[in-house]
């Protein structure tokens, strides 16, 4: 493994289940008592740099705290869109280049244009660089290790993916976690819903996709179309996409999960959300216990620690 710039790096069964089983093992070991704790040196005398052209909460944090978990040291740019050379006109390409010479084991990146972490890749390959590149978000294109946690969340809560009824919801458009997830779930046999106001419906690169790989799927502009499944993945109307306050308010209130929602959904089915929300899932539903989006973000930690010691690995071997 090289780069992580697309879900597609990913497409092999066997190489989500090597991830999904490290991270199992550091959910465990993290939560024994702390004298029970062994200590993880994967990262022992590596550096990893964290590049954020965007505001980031949970990909940030966690990716920087698994660094630490594992040994080794971060150096951050959290507002590298203000504070960089960017703002002088460098292209991501001599940034990325002039970064790796430092050095570090990956560029973990996050930049809003679609396509940006592709070129970055690529110039450190013209240049054989050592150096990995991390996609933590490409604008509306893609969030790969946001769809790592995503898939391991659900066979974690679910007791697998094969089988399951899966209904991505809200923002389908824009929304790159969905794109990434859509992508992955072609690897299960599952049946898809595609539900979403019409102005936010799923690009059709990702519908043909699914298609494709021979995906069952349907489409609906009716949010109760979600309540069979197994897996509800809601995500945020983004207000940041539109052009117009009115645009934005046209949609924002359209999708509302809400107690009388979640009651009326399966027994043991899970609710999920890669936040942040704004008013699309009310508080009263965390207390409900098919609301894993908490538990969600937390196992993004552990994912992104597995990802790690894996590029490190990789490294030792080249």
């Amino acid at each position: 493994m090289k780069h992580v710039v697309s879900v597609r790096d990913f497409l092999e069964r066997r190489v989500l289940e090597d991830v999904f089983s490290r991270a199992r093992k550091f959910s465990y070991g993290d939560r024994l008592p702390g004298h029970l704790r062994a200590m993880d040196t994967s990262l022992e005398g590596y550096q990893v740099v964290t590049l954020f052209y965007q505001p980031s909460t949970r990909t940030r944090m966690s990716f920087e705290l698994a660094v630490h978990k594992l040994g080794g040291k971060v150096v951050s740019s959290e507002n590298a869109g203000e504070f960089s050379s960017a703002v002088k006109g460098e292209t991501i390409e001599d940034t990325v280049r002039v970064l790796s010479g430092y050095l570090p084991l990956a560029l973990i990146i996050r930049h809003p244009e679609k396509g940006t972490l592709a070129r970055a890749a690529c110039a450190l390959d013209e240049y054989k660089s050592r150096t990995c590149v991390i996609n933590a978000g490409d604008g509306d294109g893609e969030h790969p290790t946001q769809a790592l946690l995503d898939a391991y969340t659900i066979q974690s809560e679910c007791k697998g993916i094969d089988g399951k009824e899966v209904a991505l919801v809200g923002d389908l458009k824009y929304g790159r976690t969905v794109h990434s997830l859509a992508q992955l779930l072609t690897l299960y046999d599952v049946r898809v819903r595609l539900v979403s106001p019409l102005q936010l419906s799923m690009p059709n690169e990702y519908v043909a996709q699914l298609q494709a790989a021979g995906i069952q799927f349907d489409v609906s502009n009716d949010l109760r179309a979600a309540q069979s499944a197994d897996v509800v993945y809601m995500t945020r109307v983004q207000r940041e996409k539109f052009e117009s306050q009115e645009e934005y308010d046209a949609v924002k209130g359209l999708f509302i999960i809400d107690e009388d929602f979640v009651d009326g959904l399966k027994p043991g089915a899970k609710l999920l959300h890669p936040l942040p929300r704004v008013n699309e899932i009310t508080r009263e539903v965390d207390r409900n216990p098919r609301a894993a989006y908490f538990r969600q973000a937390g196992n993004g930690l552990y994912v992104r620690m597995a990802l790690l010691q894996m590029l490190a690995e990789s490294d030792k071997l080249r």
